[in-house]
């Protein structure tokens, strides 16, 4: 992440929010994802899980959002953590990572918190060889009941999914369904 973060300002994303309370948000990471820095280079870089989360509190302190994070690679652990720290967080994004396709125990545990959460992936997982070893079309777990996607960008899907759910919790309009009425 420090070659990425070499140019990153975070004054300049200080007017970018559209309210002024300050959230915490979970950033919860799955299986997986405490091995990034031995995964593909090409994808994830040689940065580590530690490089992330450092990389996504500083940009979540220049808006305005304490990010607090989990790492790990038990179902069970996310789900108690969920249970454990909802009431203190104002959402949550999560990178299901290996919990992609099977995790329906964890996507309840966010749904029952009654707060939003966004799914975010470091890469774009349906692209070329990423589904490639999958076989068969997989139904994806979490976005169901998500308020949005973001994948494909590395460590910027954190920060561009941190952003968009600071602006659902900032706008009460992004919060259900909007009209064409509502945009125009």
């Amino acid at each position: 992440m420090s070659d990425c973060s070499a140019g990153y300002d975070p004054t300049r994303w200080s007017s970018i929010r559209t309210g002024e309370t300050r959230y915490r948000i979970g950033v919860i990471d799955g299986p997986n994802m405490s091995n990034m820095h031995r995964r593909d280079r090409s994808i994830y870089g040689g940065a580590s899980i530690g490089d992330l989360q450092g990389f996504v509190q500083s940009f979540g302190e220049s808006i305005g959002v304490e990010t607090v994070h989990l790492v790990s690679n038990h179902e069970g652990d996310i789900i108690e953590w969920i249970h454990e720290n909802a009431d203190d967080l104002d959402g949550f994004l999560i990178n299901p990572a290996g919990l992609t396709f099977t995790g329906e125990p964890t996507k309840w545990a966010l749904a029952d918190s009654n707060k939003p959460y966004i799914e975010v992936h470091f890469r774009n997982v349906v692209a070329g060889k990423a589904m490639a070893p999958l076989g068969e079309e997989r139904r994806f777990v979490f976005t169901t009941a998500a308020k949005g996607e973001v994948m494909g960008f590395a460590q910027y899907s954190y920060t561009s999914a941190l952003l968009a759910l600071v602006w659902v919790l900032d706008d009460p309009d992004l919060s259900g369904e909007l009209s064409l009425g509502q945009i125009c």
